[in-house]
């Protein structure tokens, strides 16, 4: 990436260029990371973009330009200066807001909120008791009949019961 934030210093290494009157689109490309890199520091409300270009006339047309894309790509509060001199481009961070306002404008404003839906929503005060049905009953099965102990040679105890356990 060509462009970067240092602190208040907004660092690009490549100038943008102009085909005709209008950027160029590697021009286009830069001042796309720009606004990106610029749009990603909320905190700041107010940009200045300096640029030379060895004709004050070009770097006139060059800065318009470059205006013209961030303003389209929404960045916004930004000074575009052009001077003559060596083709270079920079920008610094002239205002910079309260965090605490940025907080609250952080807020999810009352038009995006969640709102319910009208038709969706039944007031209590018509609500109906439907007739609840009940799961069927199912008939008690029979109990296994008893079936009685075999005789067997070996002597049981008196105090041992023998269980059925229905198998």
């Amino acid at each position: 990436m060509s462009v970067t934030l240092d602190g208040d210093r907004l660092e690009v290494t490549k100038v943008p260029t102009l085909d005709g009157k209008n950027l160029s689109k590697t021009g286009e490309v830069i001042v796309a990371q720009m606004a990106f890199v610029m749009n990603s520091a909320p905190d700041v409300t107010k940009w200045l973009i300096a640029l030379g270009q060895p004709k004050a006339g070009d770097a006139k047309k060059l800065a318009d330009a470059v205006q013209a894309e961030l303003a389209k790509r929404g960045v916004q509060n930004v000074q575009v200066i052009g001077a003559a001199g060596a083709a270079k481009i920079g920008g610094l961070v002239q205002e910079r807001g309260d965090p605490t306002q940025l907080m609250i404008q952080a807020v999810c404003p009352a038009s995006a909120q969640v709102k319910p839906r009208p038709d969706t929503i039944t007031p209590k005060a018509t609500m109906k008791d439907r007739p609840v049905e009940s799961a069927p009953t199912v008939a008690p099965q029979p109990k296994p009949a008893d079936k009685k102990p075999e005789k067997n040679d070996t002597k049981k105890d008196d105090a041992d019961t023998d269980i059925d356990m229905g198998n």
